[in-house]
């Protein structure tokens, strides 16, 4: 969990009632990667083959490609890439 408020379980209980009410019918939404940390999201990708599909993903809040390096997602996400010991595929591409 990275400690963002869209990340936490009450907000993602209050989506998934937004949605079952918009819908009018039963809507779950699954969250298994929310209770890893950055480095075991990184481990589990690199474990099912998924890490190059990471050169194609966004964390940024800056919105910039490449990344700007400095705001706290890019920060929590290279922090997690450094102690899963793996460079990041979005970096090396």
């Amino acid at each position: 969990y990275s400690g963002y408020p869209d990340c936490r379980r009450d907000t993602i209980d209050a989506m998934q009632e937004a949605l079952r009410l918009g819908m009018e019918s039963p809507f779950v939404v699954h969250t298994p990667l929310m209770h890893l940390s950055k480095k075991e999201t990184v481990w589990l990708a690199r474990d099912v083959g998924a890490l190059p599909a990471m050169a194609d993903t966004h964390s940024c809040y800056n919105g910039l490609r490449p990344p700007c390096g400095e705001c706290p997602a890019c920060v929590l996400r290279a922090r997690g890439f450094a102690e899963a010991g793996i460079a990041d595929p979005l970096l090396t591409r």
